[in-house]
């Protein structure tokens, strides 16, 4: 049975990070979040795959890391690692990211992230770098992940206004259960994958689109249908700190769902359970 992590940085930034543990230890990670702050946070993530993933036992290897998109607070945690730690090794990239003259197309408020993207590309150049299809399925020690929705997929000519809906989708299955993963999607990514897939996304479990506000819309979750959801939410977040997020409209369609199971990055599970991971498949 394999084990779903969402490790965080103690001083709560906003970000996205899974690591996925397989029945034989094989590590497998979801972008990676932030770097973190000063001190022992700016390494949180090497930290916690020491600490909870044997990954000394693993030769301090990734099996294969996932990246959804072009933001820091996806991969800059990966950046910041592979950077300190010589010893890392990473046995495959998947990724399907945006090039700097698409971000400059883009408002002057995404620019910033062409940096952030010149250090992804950097830190990754001494490693297998996959660029996946629409399609693609990867086996790993029981577990399949495919390849829903790349960047350039369904339409190659189509100009994004934001990196959020650039996000790679993809659904990981393993003993008749699926959890799916969707980034930082936004509605018009949301909207086309429901046009690619309609109900064939039904997913038992779900990552909860950017932070778990402003992502997809409701119809898309509908869709989805899951039974769990993962939240990859900052306290200040889930708490609506700003008052002005939509994480409780969102946390509302869940509700009416008839969601139970949740997983929330800041304070794991909601309904008592004191296991600091999700358990595939057996909390599905």
């Amino acid at each position: 049975m394999a084990k779903i992590y969402v490790p965080h940085a103690a001083d709560d930034p906003l970000m996205m990070s899974f690591v996925i543990v397989t029945k034989t230890g094989k590590i497998i990670a979801v972008d990676g979040g932030f770097r973190g702050g000063d001190g022992s946070s700016r390494d949180y993530l090497y930290n916690f795959l020491c600490k909870n993933c044997d990954f000394e036992a693993q030769k301090f290897t990734v099996d294969t890391w996932f990246f959804t998109h072009a933001h820091s607070d996806h991969t800059d945690a990966f950046v910041n690692m592979v950077k300190l730690h010589s010893n890392v090794k990473v046995n495959r990239i998947v990724c399907d990211m945006i090039d700097e003259d698409y971000i400059f197309q883009m408002p002057e408020y995404e620019h910033v992230y062409v940096q952030s993207l010149k250090d992804f590309n950097s830190a990754s150049e001494s490693f297998n770098v996959e660029t996946p299809q629409v399609g693609d399925k990867y086996e790993i020690d029981g577990l399949t992940f495919e390849i829903l929705k790349t960047f350039r997929t369904p339409d190659t000519t189509k100009r994004y206004n934001n990196i959020n809906d650039t996000s790679m989708v993809f659904r990981m299955s393993g003993a008749g259960k699926t959890v799916l993963f969707l980034g930082d999607l936004n509605v018009t990514g949301g909207k086309e994958l429901v046009g690619m897939y309609c109900d064939e996304l039904k997913s038992d479990g779900v990552q909860m689109a950017h932070h778990g506000q402003s992502g997809v819309n409701r119809d898309c979750y509908n869709k989805i249908n899951p039974k769990l959801c993962l939240w990859p939410s900052p306290k200040w977040v889930w708490n609506n700190d700003p008052g002005t997020l939509k994480i409780d409209e969102v946390r509302g369609w869940m509700d009416d769902l008839g969601v139970t199971k949740h997983y929330v990055m800041w304070c794991g599970w909601l309904d008592g359970n004191t296991n600091n991971y999700i358990s595939f498949p057996g909390d599905f």
